[in-house]
């Protein structure tokens, strides 16, 4: 989803990347992202990412933080996300700031998964801008 504003724009996506290989995956995602800095402002992807972000030694955890880091994106998820203590599910932003994130415990009735609510801070970017009555 793109939201555009006269000065400022706001893109939001979400990523599901299924378990397995990854070298597509490892191609593909910086392009996507260089791709998105050059036409948002401010950038907002979230989802299940399948990537063990517990593990500082795993070779994709250590090549998908490279990418984020080279491009200038922020992963805000510190903790598990998962019913075995995995963190798989992140929130990505460039250029706006996330808040208030909190990750709550699965229900086994639901899903293997952790909800993760968190609030991002647009500083008015959303503001409607005011018109004139004849504008309309």
């Amino acid at each position: 989803m793109k939201y555009m504003q006269p000065t400022q724009s706001l893109f939001i996506a979400t990523v599901c990347r299924p378990p397995g290989p990854y070298t597509a995956f490892l191609t593909e995602f910086p392009e996507f992202l260089s791709d998105l800095v050059v036409i948002a402002d401010n950038i907002h992807i979230f989802g299940d990412f399948n990537i063990h972000m517990e593990k500082s030694t795993d070779p994709l955890q250590k090549a998908f933080r490279a990418i984020i880091d080279s491009v200038g994106f922020v992963q805000h998820v510190s903790g598990p996300t998962h019913c075995h203590s995995h963190t798989l599910d992140l929130v990505l932003s460039h250029g706006i700031n996330v808040v208030d994130l909190n990750v709550f415990p699965h229900n086994p009735g639901l899903s293997n998964h952790h909800v993760i609510k968190f609030a991002i801070a647009t500083n008015n970017l959303l503001r409607p801008q005011p018109r004139s009555i004849k504008s309309l």
